[in-house]
């Protein structure tokens, strides 16, 4: 079952302070009085690669991570902002680059050790921003080449110098789970990567998140019990979390998941759009509720390869004729144009689906631009956008780019992936209706990834991105030019074009303001360069869905955390 991590789904706006309030319950799946007890049975698509919270960059180690280990802060998943976790409170001076967190009394790792101020300057000072260990947290928390200065005041207060202002700081405080410093300090350096390995006994792997792995099973099972030094309580001042027992089924696929969840052999699990029709009939007999939250996160495109470089033998990683339709930014909206969207909401997502209108999801909330239209599909659109660049049509109606050139390309994507596959089959022949011939191929997907980030040999690709969440600075790397995951042209020494190198800026001013305002100004901004140049052609957002039992109480599914974000409250009914 893929949790949502809602530290990467946050709206980030800059609090003055953070309140110490205890939550109050409220049961999603009718009333009643939470009781301590029982056990959730879960799932996880191929199993852990690492425990270790600082290195892992997967959402198949962060589904047990998430359990063991926590940090200064959360997000509240309604509203996406920054609440207090292990720190009860925090402050920010007049010039908006000195940060000072308060950590709760009494706090405590899993095993039973205490929990100070000291231990969270270790896992940013000497785990966190050491360059030879691989954290992608590092990289978000840098700017301008710099990272925050971390000190500890006393046991409980911790106080951090950025070297400029940083509007998300908040919540990115809460991405750098808390680690032991009398556990871990003699495993420090490089050494530390391979630290947590998942051959580590489980009462070594020290945390303080709501449980605490007590077995797993390479392969089969994590099993995880409840943490009995956790920090949070209920209304009624009783220690979460309310279940004794979590267990994470490992399974292969999606079509494994939903047979052991008919199965009745796991209590929830993620419901995409094509076993909907399925599942959904099935809701009495299983004693089961799917929860429907809205447009996912996630984003679904197709990119053209804008790459102008060559490898090593001096050959260019796209041929030049087709480099220049890739680059033509009128090329690209008149293929945006071209696409039936609707079609593909309709035959592939069984009418499970949102438009589209630029890079974030309406579910992102604040940062979302409302004000770009949805995109669509306008055949009389494409065709003058086309002529406008010199294109045309020849007597058997194919196009032809301005040197007689008959414009034809491969398309590709990941081969697990049947909604893609499918997908990839009604824009072929969309784009057909314009005279483009598309050769599709498909590619298992560690293949496919190679070639987007080793050998770039590739032409038109069809994938997704997720994670990141709702703040547009978490998805960086995707819009500075030089970014690893700047898909149609990555790591860039200099942008290659003007809007690139306005990403560029917009990024680096985003992150500096502090203001809310200010900063929804500048990302609304980067959201209509996104979409006027198109270098990724949105295709829609999936209706995101998850299924729980009837069985379980304080169910309270929202769009930003799914349906488990409160895996500490939610009980078993008795």
């Amino acid at each position: 079952m893929r949790t949502r991590n809602l530290l990467s789904t946050t709206v980030v706006a800059l609090l003055a302070c953070g309140c110490d309030t205890k939550k109050k319950s409220a049961d999603g799946q009718g009333s009643a009085t939470p009781t301590f007890g029982g056990t959730i049975v879960l799932s996880s698509r191929g199993g852990p690669k690492t425990f270790n919270p600082i290195v892992e960059n997967e959402s198949s180690s962060s589904e047990f991570t998430g359990l063991i280990f926590q940090g200064l802060t959360d997000l509240d998943p309604k509203t996406g902002l920054p609440r207090p976790a292990l720190a009860q409170s925090w402050s920010v001076d007049s010039s908006g680059k000195v940060y000072v967190f308060k950590l709760r009394q009494g706090l405590r790792f899993n095993d039973g050790s205490p929990l100070t101020a000291q231990d969270v300057v270790f896992t940013w000072k000497e785990l966190a921003f050491h360059p030879k260990i691989l954290c992608a947290m590092r990289d978000i928390l840098m700017v301008d080449g710099k990272l925050p200065e971390v000190a500890a005041l006393d046991d409980l207060t911790v106080e951090f110098r950025l070297p400029t202002t940083f509007g998300p700081f908040v919540a990115a405080a809460g991405g750098l789970p808390v680690l032991s410093k009398k556990r871990l300090a003699a495993k420090g350096g490089e050494a530390f990567n391979a630290a947590y390995g998942l051959d580590t006994p489980p009462d070594s792997l020290i945390g303080a998140g709501p449980f605490k792995l007590a077995r797993y099973e390479g392969g089969q099972r994590g099993v995880f019990v409840k943490n009995p030094f956790y920090w949070k309580t209920d209304s009624a001042g009783k220690n979460l979390p309310y279940l004794d027992t979590l267990l994470m089924t490992i399974v292969q696929d999606q079509k494994a998941e939903v047979l052991k969840f008919k199965a009745g052999e796991i209590d929830a699990m993620d419901v995409q759009p094509g076993d909907f029709p399925v599942l959904k009939p099935l809701e009495a007999e299983g004693k089961f509720k799917i929860h429907r939250t809205g447009a996912s996160l996630s984003s679904f495109y197709v990119v053209f390869n804008q790459n102008t470089q060559t490898d090593k033998a001096g050959k260019p990683h796209v041929d030049p004729v087709k480099l220049a339709w890739f680059r033509d930014r009128n090329f690209r909206a008149a293929i945006s144009f071209a696409i039936e969207r609707k079609a593909i909401r309709d035959i592939v997502w069984n009418g499970l689906g949102h438009d589209a209108n630029g890079p974030q999801s309406p579910s992102t909330g604040y940062w979302w631009n409302a004000k770009l239209p949805p995109l669509s599909q306008n055949l009389d659109s494409a065709k003058a956008l086309l002529g406008a660049s010199g294109f045309t049509w020849d007597a058997l109606g194919k196009l032809r780019d301005k040197a007689g050139n008959p414009v034809k390309f491969s398309m590709v994507t990941n081969a697990e992936n049947q909604a893609r596959i499918e997908t990839a089959g009604l824009i072929r022949k969309d784009l057909e209706r314009l005279g483009i011939d598309v050769v599709f191929t498909q590619l298992e997907f560690n293949a496919l990834v190679s070639k987007l980030d080793n050998t770039h040999d590739w032409e038109c690709v069809m994938l997704g991105l997720s994670g990141g969440g709702s703040d547009p600075h978490f998805g960086a790397n995707v819009w500075i030019s030089s970014g690893r995951t700047h898909m149609w042209f990555p790591r860039q020494k200099n942008p290659s074009t003007a809007w690139e190198k306005e990403l560029d800026s917009l990024v680096a001013a985003g992150v500096k303001q502090v203001d809310t305002a200010s900063r929804k100004k500048t990302y609304d901004r980067l959201q209509e360069v996104v979409r006027a140049e198109q270098p990724f052609v949105y295709l829609g957002h999936p209706e995101a869905m998850g299924a729980i039992r009837d069985k379980f109480g304080n169910v309270a599914p929202t769009p930003l955390g799914g349906i488990l974000h409160n895996r500490d409250e939610i009980y078993l009914r008795k």
